[in-house]
């Protein structure tokens, strides 16, 4: 039956979306085709070569939102024309035709999410500690990388080698988080349980490391994820109760600090707290409008294409929230958070007696995911600082490949489940 409800619901957004913008060019129809195609494929592989159930609820969901995706693609298109000329002159390419809708982060998504979930279920290459103490180097050296070679955009550096940084550090930092907090478990400051463990406080050194190379790249929407997830694993794994208030304190006091002295969130946090008078009038005007446009929108929308990139300008990206309740109706946009919710629940939910390793991997990919998530709709809401994230696997961007391994991170640990005997007479960490 969900299988049957996910074709209805592909084929009718696919018939909306195309009658609703006609372009002159006919490849983004094709390219949108091809898309949900590839898509009812991937629904069709869970159902026959997929036997654990909770993995084929969660590959639907992901079918779901790619199919959001393409619609999204299509109706933000950003240069019909050029294909249009190339169109005429014969010299469009394959390329061309995936880039009009985004089929290639679809395809990427897919393979990304289909090569993780094979190697965690069957491999033990990402437990070994050696790679992942590799891969803890790694992160920060890209960082920095990014600020020497990477573009610079709206006065910050976003991308390395054409892929965003976000997506780079926020798709490895579960595995160093996992490291981390299984080295030397029973180790403890001072020999007193009641302080802090050793792995905690080489946690937060290495999350200092990342703070101070977000800073240089000015990214500070990276630098809440990041904090956000690591003061989550701290408290959850932290036993004293005296140290988890200190650190409360240092984490409030370092936040208070950072948004009265860095200009970049003060204005954010001057939008949130009063938007009608706030000096920033470009952004306040983002948050402004949202209200003001509701009861023109009511529950139904404007009609696919309505909303312009003149009050928006990432309405591909940060903004597709907003594109979703002015174009496709605030009923469709609050099914789609429900489901993203339950995506979140989904990747929260193990059977226990995976080991440490597993379960921290596991903790620290659905809290990244989760934090990313609310994060982008209570920005988009008016009820958080503009934090610049997108809609997982629903916004445009490369940074929709670290959504791909999060989820195959959760699908491959699934898929061990039923070697759950054999992990009782395993090592928790290969050395």
């Amino acid at each position: 039956m969900a299988a049957i409800t996910y074709v209805l619901f592909s084929v009718t957004l696919c018939v909306w979306t195309i009658k609703s913008i006609i372009y002159e060019s006919r490849f983004p129809v094709i390219g949108y085709i091809f898309g949900i195609t590839l898509l009812l494929c991937f629904v069709i592989n869970s159902y026959l070569f997929c036997g654990n159930k909770r993995i084929r609820q969660g590959m639907l969901m992901m079918a779901v939102f790619l199919n959001i995706r393409l619609s999204v693609g299509y109706c933000t298109w950003r240069d019909p024309h050029r294909l249009v000329e190339k169109e005429e002159y014969n010299v469009i390419t394959i390329s061309d035709m995936w880039k009009s809708v985004g089929i290639q982060e679809v395809v990427l998504v897919i393979a990304l999410f289909f090569v993780v979930s094979i190697l965690i279920c069957h491999t033990k290459l990402f437990r070994i500690r050696g790679l992942n103490i590799v891969l803890m180097a790694v992160l920060p050296l890209v960082m920095i990388a990014g600020r020497l070679i990477g573009k610079k955009t709206g006065g910050s550096y976003l991308t390395v080698g054409g892929i965003m940084l976000f997506a780079i550090v926020l798709a490895g930092f579960p595995f160093v988080a996992a490291t981390l907090l299984t080295m030397d478990e029973n180790g403890y400051v001072g020999g007193n349980v009641k302080k802090m463990p050793w792995n905690l406080a080489g946690l937060l050194l290495y999350e200092g490391v990342l703070f101070f190379c977000c800073c240089l790249l000015n990214e500070y929407g990276l630098l809440l994820v990041i904090g956000v997830t690591g003061s989550l694993l701290f408290l959850l794994r932290c036993k004293g109760l005296w140290t988890k208030v200190f650190y409360s304190i240092a984490c409030m006091a370092s936040a208070l600090f950072i948004a009265v002295k860095v200009g970049h969130i003060s204005q954010r946090l001057e939008v949130l707290l009063n938007p009608a008078h706030a000096s920033n009038k470009g952004t306040a005007e983002t948050v402004l409008y949202v209200f003001r446009n509701l009861p023109r929108v009511g529950y139904w929308g404007n009609s696919i294409g309505d909303l312009s990139r003149r009050i928006f300008r990432q309405i591909d990206t940060d903004h597709v929230t907003v594109l979703l309740m002015n174009d496709y109706s605030v009923i469709l946009t609050g099914l789609v958070i429900i489901l993203m919710m339950l995506f979140c629940r989904w990747l929260f939910v193990l059977e226990t007696g995976l080991c440490s390793y597993d379960r921290y991997l596991n903790l620290t990919a659905a809290i990244v995911f989760s934090t990313v998530v609310v994060m982008h709709v209570a920005s988009n809401l008016g009820s958080f600082i503009t934090a610049g994230v997108g809609m997982p696997f629903i916004s445009r961007g490369s940074v929709n490949l670290m959504y791909g391994v999060l989820a195959g991170i959760h699908a491959g640990l699934l898929g061990k489940e039923k070697y759950l005997e054999c992990y009782e007479k395993e090592e928790e960490m290969e050395v």
